[in-house]
């Protein structure tokens, strides 16, 4: 299939399902399986979306709701329903019983005429509390306890760090659970506080700051 040349919005392919009906159920428009089989150590997908338009739509229409980004993008995902109770996704991914399941996989590694690449971009805005990234490990059984942030991790009742950062893999701040701060610093090494109530300036490498004002 060709699309026309013209100025107009454009959709080639569209089906609409009216739902019905009510009661703890399950309603879904259209489902597509990939069912078992293939045992070998290549790659499967249930479905593969590619958009190869090289369009000159260059804004990302991050605080405009409903708006699709200015730009080419090979999926969108919108839930829009309006309820006073109900929660909405754009999209749900899960993974299970692999060695190893991974939720989403992002990737942005072209150098092709990129000045940046970003794997992940997240970003929230008019609601009481405003999100851009929530990060948690283990189970939580209800309603996840938030406030506005860019960032949140919470590692629930697991007894694991909330947060590492790493240097080519070796771990060089921590907030432990708990929330000890770990510096990863040996016996003997130049690591101190040091209390400021002035703007730093220039740091003195290997201490930490704080303004007491």
């Amino acid at each position: 299939a060709v699309m026309p040349s013209s100025a107009n919005n454009e959709t080639m392919f569209s089906e609409s399902v009216t739902s019905a009906g009510s009661g703890v159920v399950v309603k879904i428009a259209k489902t597509i399986a990939l069912t078992t089989g293939y045992t070998s150590n290549g790659t499967t997908s249930t479905l593969n979306v590619t958009n190869t338009v090289a369009g000159t739509g260059a804004y990302l229409y991050l605080g405009a709701a409903g708006t699709p980004m200015a730009g080419n993008q090979a999926v969108r995902g919108l839930a829009s329903g309006s309820t006073a109770t109900g929660y909405n996704a754009g999209g749900h991914f899960e993974a299970l019983n692999g060695l190893v399941n991974v939720g989403v996989v992002a990737k942005a590694i072209n150098v092709t005429n990129a000045t940046s690449n970003v794997a992940v971009l997240g970003n929230a805005d008019a609601a009481t509390n405003n999100v851009g990234g929530y990060f948690t490990i283990g189970e939580i059984g209800g309603v996840p306890s938030l406030t506005s942030a860019a960032l949140i991790a919470d590692n629930t009742s697991v007894a694991s760090p909330i947060f590492i950062a790493r240097d080519n893999g070796t771990a060089k701040f921590s907030i432990l659970n708990g929330g000890t701060v770990d510096y990863h610093k040996t016996a003997g090494a130049n690591f101190v506080f040091e209390n400021r109530t002035s703007d730093i300036g220039s740091p003195t490498e290997g201490l930490a700051y704080w303004h007491t004002t």
